[in-house]
């Protein structure tokens, strides 16, 4: 209850030439803390933790260059997210996007948890990722209950189409961050396919 708050994001206001924060529609956000709010939430809390020190060794034994590691197994962040539709019709959604879009975050893996266990296709509410190329290429995944997904917060465009049920839609996302040393990737042709204006404010800044 008086723990969620209206879930925020930000997007390029292509009018204003900038970023812009906005208030995501039907949409009540948390975050995970442990402290003294631990017993508000202990078993989630407890997934969070495990779950960085797990993902973390895992990805960085099976991908890290020369025993370097990948990730930080010991920093996190992480969001429980309600998407929940309402009797006027209206339905909650993310816009296309990236979850670390650059400058000081160092955001590299999303890890995503369905805990929806009445969802319903009618409802919606599909994570959509996106082609690399193809502005019209994707791949809907359903948020169905107790799907786990990860995928590279800094590499892949995706979104969240509209969801209409009146139950919620329940994700808990937690971001495990780069390494000291790990780039975090750009990719410059990805970003005019998708995010055209954007990008062309970007040449104008930097070229």
């Amino acid at each position: 209850g008086g723990m969620m708050s209206v879930g925020q994001s930000t997007r390029w206001n292509a009018d204003k030439g900038e970023a812009e924060t906005y208030e995501k529609e039907n949409v009540v956000t948390m975050q995970l803390q442990g402290g003294e709010d631990y017993f508000l939430a202990p078993r989630l809390t407890e997934y969070v933790v495990k779950l960085t020190a797990e993902i973390t060794k895992a990805v960085n034994a099976a991908i890290g260059a020369d025993g370097s590691p990948i990730l930080m197994e010991t920093h996190q962040t992480n969001k429980l997210a309600v998407c929940r539709g309402d009797k006027e019709g209206k339905s909650a959604f993310y816009l296309k996007h990236y979850d670390n879009q650059g400058g000081a975050d160092r955001r590299k893996l999303t890890c995503l948890y369905y805990m929806n266990q009445q969802w319903d296709p009618k409802d919606g509410g599909c994570f959509r990722a996106f082609s690399d190329k193809d502005p019209n290429g994707y791949e809907d995944i359903e948020p169905s209950f107790d799907r786990f997904l990860c995928f590279w917060s800094d590499k892949l465009v995706h979104s969240v189409e509209p969801y209409t049920g009146l139950k919620g839609r329940f994700a808990l996302t937690v971001w495990l961050y780069a390494a000291d040393g790990v780039e975090i990737a750009r990719d410059e042709e990805a970003e005019r396919v998708h995010f055209p204006d954007f990008a062309q404010k970007s040449r104008d800044v930097t070229g």
